[in-house]
This record gives C-alpha cells, sequence and structure tokens, in this order.
C-alpha cells in the first residue's frame, strides 16, 4: 500500500504528474488528441527512412516528433527550436516537415499499419 499524500493547503497547486511534465510544452494536454498527427509524421518519418536506406531515429527521433506535435511550428525558424532539429535537419527536412503538417491540416491521415503475419518475426 502507498502512503496517502497529506491535502494541498487552501491555494497550493498539486505538482505535475511527472518532472518533466511543466518543462515540455503541451505536456498536459490530452495524450490521445494528437496521436493521429504523430502517427503521420512518423510515417513521413518511416518513408523518408527507407528512402535514405537508414534508421528512422536518424531522420529524427520520437522526441522531436512529439515536440512538433505540441508546438505545431509553421516556419523553418520555428522548427530550429524542437529539440533535435539543428541547422543541417531544418536545411534537409524543414520543407518536408512543414508540407507534411499542412497536408494533415487539410485533412491527409497515415495509412492504417498492416499487421504482420503471424508467425512471422
Amino acid at each position: 500500500m502507498h502512503p496517502q499524500a497529506p491535502p494541498l493547503r487552501a491555494g497550493a497547486q498539486a505538482p505535475p504528474a511527472s518532472p518533466s511534465a511543466e518543462l515540455r510544452p503541451g505536456a498536459n494536454r490530452d495524450l490521445h488528441a494528437d496521436t493521429g498527427l504523430l502517427d503521420y509524421l512518423r510515417e513521413w518519418r518511416r518513408v523518408t527512412a527507407k528512402a535514405q536506406g537508414v534508421p528512422a531515429f536518424v531522420v529524427l527521433h520520437d522526441t522531436s516528433l512529439e515536440e512538433i506535435v505540441d508546438i505545431r511550428p509553421a516556419s523553418v525558424d520555428a522548427l530550429l527550436r524542437v529539440y533535435g532539429i539543428g541547422e543541417r535537419k531544418a536545411e534537409r527536412y524543414g520543407r518536408e516537415i512543414l508540407d507534411a503538417l499542412a497536408r494533415f491540416a487539410k485533412g491527409d491521415r497515415a495509412a492504417p499499419r498492416r499487421a504482420k503475419a503471424a508467425g512471422k518475426y
């Protein structure tokens, strides 16, 4: 059993759910609200990585994709403020990321992922 937390004093605020929750933009939003956009960006990353013959994390890490979903950058300059995106990645992928965000905003969605065949690894 876990000990019960003491009641809050009048006017006091409860601590964030996790130590990093107050540091991340959008951390207190509904976690499922942006799942579609995150899936869409992951699909873009997968296709891009496959075309380049590199692992997906080389294109962008999940943390970068999650931050893009949180802040919805509207320019390459805004992308430069995203963790994991420097000048080189902004130059290489910036326009593609912004185009993907625009397509999603107009209703484009990620294709459903096919389930792997049973028994195959």
